[in-house]
């Protein structure tokens, strides 16, 4: 990994990490509304369960007074059915009652539904609903079913999250629901807003590291291209000033350093000039010498010849 890594320049290694913090960060936030989104929907699903239950406490407060004799079975149904219609919670939430048939006892919104069998009704994505409300109250005795429902008012149904259980004696199957689309609507603009919030963070991220990323490149190139001209012996490439030799960056230290290290090298090489130049002087003197002094043994050698 780390060798394939390498074989990227810096800049490109610079926006390849941008680029996977911006997903990150993205990765995270929709990580979080994820969560979020999820524990309003169980605090939802509680909050519906839970009243249920305090209905089925009544409807079980109701069959008492009838096995007490009390009052009859069909007026503890009708006082059962009567305090489930001024039972209400939530945003004027109400409570329904089908039998295990799936034909509708009570229901307060709709009254024109009470004696019908919804058997076959389903909603927009198939979901036979009552079919479903009666197959988990015989096979659980209790549970959650999804599906959509038209909000008190309005005629397009929006997805809807109802608890429903099983009163045995009386073969009902209680169920009140809670509308889910608000958090819906929350969660996608929550989504949104992040997922733009991200957008213009990575766009300035990514905007300053590939300013750095240039600027960096552009150095690292001229480094190299002045190291590759003195190693020619082209000293003078070295010394040449440069913009980014200016700042107080890594670059511009390591170029002014190069400099520095040119005219150095660059006086080193005049004071070897310098000093051959001695050489070469003080080594012609010496050959200058020795032909004068190899002239003068020759003219003693023939004086003595010719006496």
């Amino acid at each position: 990994m780390l060798f394939w890594f390498r074989q990227f320049n810096v800049a490109t290694r610079l926006r390849l990490l941008a680029g996977l913090s911006a997903l990150g960060v993205l990765g995270v936030a929709v990580g979080l509304l994820w969560a979020a989104y999820g524990q309003k929907l169980e605090d939802r699903r509680t909050a519906v369960r839970q009243t249920v239950e305090v209905a089925h406490a009544l409807l079980k407060w109701a069959h008492e007074q009838q096995t007490s004799g009390k009052l009859s079975a069909d007026a503890a149904r009708q006082q059962a059915l009567s305090a489930l219609d001024r039972l209400r919670y939530g945003h004027n939430e109400y409570f329904w009652v089908n039998d295990m048939a799936g034909v509708m006892v009570h229901h307060p919104i709709k009254p024109q539904l009470n004696g019908k069998n919804l058997s076959d009704m389903k909603d927009p994505n198939g979901t036979y609903l009552f079919r479903a409300f009666t197959d988990m109250a015989r096979t659980r005795g209790e549970g959650f079913v999804t599906y959509q429902w038209p909000k008190p008012g309005h005629e397009a149904p929006v997805d809807k999250v109802s608890y429903v259980k099983a009163f045995a004696p009386w073969g009902w199957v209680l169920g009140s629901g809670l509308y889910i689309d608000d958090l819906q609507v929350a969660f996608r603009q929550q989504m949104v807003g992040s997922v733009a919030a991200v957008l213009v963070a990575a766009l300035l991220l990514w905007g300053l590291v590939e300013l750095t990323a240039r600027q960096l490149s552009h150095g690292v190139n001229e480094a190299v291209a002045r190291a590759e001209a003195i190693a020619q012996g082209d000293i003078a490439q070295g010394q040449a000033p440069h913009p980014l030799a200016d700042g107080g960056d890594e670059i511009a230290r390591l170029l002014r350093a190069m400099r520095d290290m040119s005219r150095q090298l660059g006086d080193t090489l005049g004071q070897v000039r310098d000093s051959v130049g001695h050489v070469a002087e003080a080594s012609q003197q010496i050959a200058t010498g020795n032909q004068d002094l190899n002239h003068r043994t020759e003219q003693a050698a023939a004086r003595l010849q010719h006496t």
